[in-house]
C-alpha cells in the first residue's frame, strides 16, 4: 500500500531552490518528483507550487497549470497555488482567467508582488489600462528589484530609438540587404493574430512572422525574392514588453538592437541554439 509523501524538510527545499536559482528547472523538477513520489500535484505544499515555478521557468506553462489545478483540488483557495495558476494562465494567453486567479490570490494576501505583476500584465492585454497601471505600480513598490518601474520614455522617443537602432544595424551591408526584405512594425503588445502566427509568449520582445530566406531560396533557386515575389515577412517589436525589460534609454537601445538582430537571424534561418551561440538570446 502506497503512503502519501511527507512534507519536505528544509534541506530538501533548499536543494530545490538552489536548482531554480541556478537556472536548472529540469533538475528542480527531478528533485521534486523524488520528494513527491512521482505525483507532483498530489504532494503536500510547497511541492506543487515549486513544481509549477520550475515548469514555468522551463517553458512548460501547460504542465504548470495541470499541477496547480491538481493541487487546488486538494487545497482550494491556497494563495501560493493561485499565484502560479495565474502565471500559467497568463503564459497560455488565458488573460481573463489569469486576472481572476491573481485577484483571488490578492484577496488572500494583498502584498504579493508577483500576483500584482501578473494581474497587471493580464489586464493590459485585456485593454483594462487603469487596472494594469495600478497593479504594475504596486508590484514595483513591493519588489522594485524584481519589478523595476519602466523608464518614462514617450512613444515618439521610443520610435526614434527604433529608427536609430535599425539604421545602425543597416550599416552592416549584409544586414542592410536582409532589412530590405522585411517591414519593421512596432506594436504595444503581441496581438492574438501574432499569437496565431506562432508567438508563444505574451512577454515576447520581438517576433518575426514569415518564411526564412533559406526556405524561399529553396523554392526560387536563389537568395533574393525575385520580381513580383511576396513580401517575406514582418519583424515586430513590442514596445511595452521592451520598456518593461529595461531600466533606461541606453538599456532600451541595446535591447532593441539585440531583438532586431535576433529576429533577422530567424529570417536568415538560424535556430534558437545557433542564436544563443551568437549572443542573441
Amino acid at each position: 500500500m502506497s503512503r502519501e509523501p511527507s512534507a519536505p524538510g528544509e534541506q530538501d527545499l533548499a536543494a530545490v531552490e538552489a536548482r531554480l536559482d541556478e537556472g536548472d528547472p529540469e533538475g528542480a523538477v527531478r528533485l521534486l518528483r523524488g520528494l513527491a513520489g512521482g505525483d507532483l500535484g498530489a504532494a503536500p505544499m510547497p511541492i506543487p507550487a515549486l513544481a509549477a515555478e520550475a515548469l514555468l521557468l522551463g517553458d512548460d506553462p501547460a504542465g504548470a497549470e495541470r499541477i496547480v489545478l491538481a493541487g487546488l483540488s486538494r487545497a482550494p483557495g491556497d494563495p501560493d497555488l493561485l499565484v502560479w495558476k495565474a502565471a500559467a494562465e497568463y503564459r497560455l494567453w488565458k488573460f481573463r482567467e489569469a486576472a481572476e486567479s491573481a485577484r483571488l490570490a490578492l484577496a488572500a494576501d494583498a502584498d504579493v508582488a508577483y500576483a500584482h505583476q501578473v494581474r497587471g500584465l493580464a489586464c493590459d492585454h485585456l485593454g483594462r489600462r487603469d487596472e494594469a497601471t495600478a497593479h504594475l505600480a504596486r508590484a514595483s513598490r513591493l519588489d522594485p528589484d524584481a519589478f523595476p518601474p519602466e523608464p518614462k520614455i514617450p512613444r515618439e522617443a521610443f520610435d526614434r530609438v527604433v529608427r536609430e537602432t535599425v539604421e545602425d544595424v543597416r550599416r552592416d551591408q549584409s544586414l542592410a540587404k536582409v532589412l530590405e526584405e522585411v517591414a519593421v512594425v512596432v506594436e504595444d503588445l503581441p496581438s492574438e493574430a501574432v499569437h496565431r502566427a506562432g508567438a508563444d509568449d505574451p512577454d515576447l520582445l520581438g517576433f518575426f512572422a514569415g518564411r526564412s530566406l533559406a526556405d524561399r531560396a529553396a523554392d526560387s533557386g536563389g537568395w533574393g525574392p525575385g520580381p513580383g515575389a511576396p513580401h517575406p515577412g514582418t519583424l515586430y517589436l513590442f514596445r511595452k514588453n521592451l520598456m518593461r525589460a529595461c531600466r533606461d534609454r541606453a538599456e532600451l537601445a541595446e535591447e532593441i538592437r539585440v531583438t532586431v538582430l535576433h529576429e533577422l537571424a530567424h529570417l536568415l534561418g538560424f535556430d534558437e541554439e545557433e542564436m544563443e551561440g551568437l549572443g542573441l538570446e
